[in-house]
């Protein structure tokens, strides 16, 4: 959605959209009081900053012409004309679509290859649900805003690329996971500070190659049973942990490399690894085990040194940190041990 400078463009051809059969737009759920209920909230207290239509513009921009105070307060919540948001809000689950999930079951994926009808292993029905969601909220949202801005607001489909002015791909949180070499997992025990013996850290593996630091930040779907270790009520909190090389490898596939949401990890690790630090991380690990494979003939993940992959990922050619620097000891960490993991998170 980008803001124009003109008073009078053309109306937006956008789809109406809808709910996708969830919850009623709103944003109680989460952090702000309903985008109608004017200045006041739904508690029938005045709104603050944090909870106009103004913020969640903010909170998803993309893109400013003004690369300066757009950061900084007071200007940060306003929405400027040349400005672009992308952000789907309004449900009690925030962002999330969480009547449907994406990800078709194996069973019926394995069903669509064997007629011939492949799709990507996708739930399509899911898709068409995120689209008509998505234009219902550009509705909404818009409605949010005075009058004199509404028709200023519109789908920019140049930035991205797109003719429907919507992302060419949705937002995931998850998706398909490797298993690792020796059928290994990084799970939930080795973002804790009890596997770093008392450091405040998380276990130092002997391959680490990239790190993380976020809490376990799981969105749940009403249409799915998440493993029991992700029940609401265990603690999700991490600290500033390691992610090992051997989380970037898959058992079946002796030349694939894994990175960002497609580790070998458990749902827990997961939640914790799925920002873009360390998404960015495992990617930079993944992207130079592949150069040093090619360079010296390694067919297979199981023939990578590590202790090489380490030293050319914190060279001057790469420029990989693989320390957390004041936070955490450094020292010798443990041999590898790519076996089976235990079940859990």
């Amino acid at each position: 959605m980008e803001k124009l400078d003109s008073d009078t463009p053309a109306p937006d051809p956008a789809p109406k959209g809808g709910t996708a059969g969830g919850a009623p737009f709103s944003s109680t759920g989460c952090c702000c009081p309903h985008l109608g209920d004017g200045e006041e909230g739904a508690a029938g207290g005045a709104r603050t900053d944090n909870c106009k239509p103004e913020t969640i513009w903010s909170y998803r921009r993309a893109y400013s012409r003004d690369d300066g105070p757009m950061h900084l307060p007071p200007t940060y919540f306003e929405v400027k004309v040349g400005d672009v948001s992308q952000q789907n809000w309004g449900n009690p689950s925030g962002n999330d679509l969480d009547n449907a999930y994406l990800f078709a079951g194996l069973a019926d994926a394995r069903a669509d290859v064997a007629a011939g009808r492949w799709a990507g292993g996708l739930n399509l029905t899911a898709l068409a649900m995120l689209e008509e969601r998505a234009y219902g909220w550009f509705w909404y949202y818009r409605a949010a805003f005075p009058a004199v801005d509404q028709p200023r607001l519109v789908l920019n489909r140049t930035f991205t690329g797109t003719a429907t002015g919507l992302a060419k791909v949705p937002y995931l949180r998850d998706t398909r996971r490797s298993v690792g070499l020796g059928g290994f997992r990084a799970r939930q025990a080795s973002q804790t500070a009890a596997a770093g013996s008392g450091t405040g850290c998380g276990e130092r593996f002997a391959d680490s190659v990239g790190f993380g630091n976020y809490p376990s930040d799981d969105h749940n779907v009403n249409t799915c049973t998440v493993p029991s270790y992700m029940a609401h009520n265990v603690n999700t909190s991490t600290v500033p942990f390691y992610l090992p090389f051997r989380a970037l490898t898959h058992q079946d596939a002796p030349n694939l490399l894994v990175a960002g949401k497609t580790m070998a990890q458990s749902f827990f690790f997961n939640s914790a690894s799925r920002l873009h630090p360390g998404e960015w991380s495992s990617g930079v690990a993944a992207g130079g085990a592949a150069v040093l494979m090619l360079r010296n003939g390694w067919r297979t993940t199981a023939e990578v040194r590590t202790d090489e992959l380490r030293t050319f990922l914190n060279s001057s050619a790469v420029g990989q940190p693989l320390e957390w620097t004041g936070v955490c000891p450094v020292g010798p960490a443990p041999a590898p041990t790519p076996v089976p993991a235990p079940s859990g998170g």
